[in-house]
């Protein structure tokens, strides 16, 4: 299956409505030197994305994954 953009599907509809950006780019990193020697890690970079949409960070307060952990 080929991806199709929504206003490719359906036409005219760029003129009814227009973007909206749900989140800041680009999303913070933090470095977590503690939580690194904790696990014994060199370094440890966290993606932050409670910080990337603050209006919807009070949605996913109390919630979080870790996604990837690289060394």
């Amino acid at each position: 299956m080929t991806a199709r953009l929504l206003t490719e599907m359906v036409p005219g509809l760029d003129a009814m409505y227009k973007p909206v950006d749900l989140v800041q780019r680009p999303t913070p990193i933090s470095h977590e030197a503690s939580l690194a020697a904790r696990w014994k890690l060199q370094e440890l970079w966290v993606k932050r994305d409670d910080l990337s949409s603050p209006s919807m960070a009070a949605a996913r307060s109390g919630t979080s994954n870790i996604s990837l952990v690289m060394q």
